[in-house]
């Protein structure tokens, strides 16, 4: 019960978005500053939720892939991906796909503090 309660306000959360995206490229509202706030917040939820659900998966080919290549001796953690990503969507064009950018790298970031604190790059 509890997971299609997830799964109905997520799917909730996407569709208010995509009419809040409607709105902001449509310019049919007059003020979109609360159309840009609950994009930015539902980027943020979006970047956490992709994380934690592929976190494992990430994880084991980041490790296939040092393995493959013994010269890496470095784990990067995808709170420093999270940074990328903010650094990248500065130099996008349109805002909303700004913020979209990084409120997913801001989700990642969420998501590392909570679950192994701030570490961007570690040695094995």
């Amino acid at each position: 019960m509890k997971k299609y309660l997830i799964v109905t306000f997520v799917i909730a959360l996407l569709i208010l978005d995509l009419l809040a995206l409607d709105d902001i490229t449509s310019g049919n509202e007059s003020n979109l500053t609360g159309e840009y706030i609950f994009h930015a917040l539902v980027s943020v939820v979006i970047g956490y939720f992709i994380i934690s659900k592929s976190c494992g998966y990430l994880y084991n080919l980041q490790r296939k892939i040092i393995k493959s290549n013994l010269s890496i001796n470095y784990h990067i953690h995808h709170d420093f991906i999270g940074l990328v990503l903010i650094f990248f969507a500065l130099f996008l064009s349109p805002f909303w796909l700004q913020i979209t950018i990084s409120g997913i790298g801001v989700g990642l970031i969420l998501h590392h503090a909570i679950a192994d604190g701030f570490r961007f790059i570690t040695r094995y």
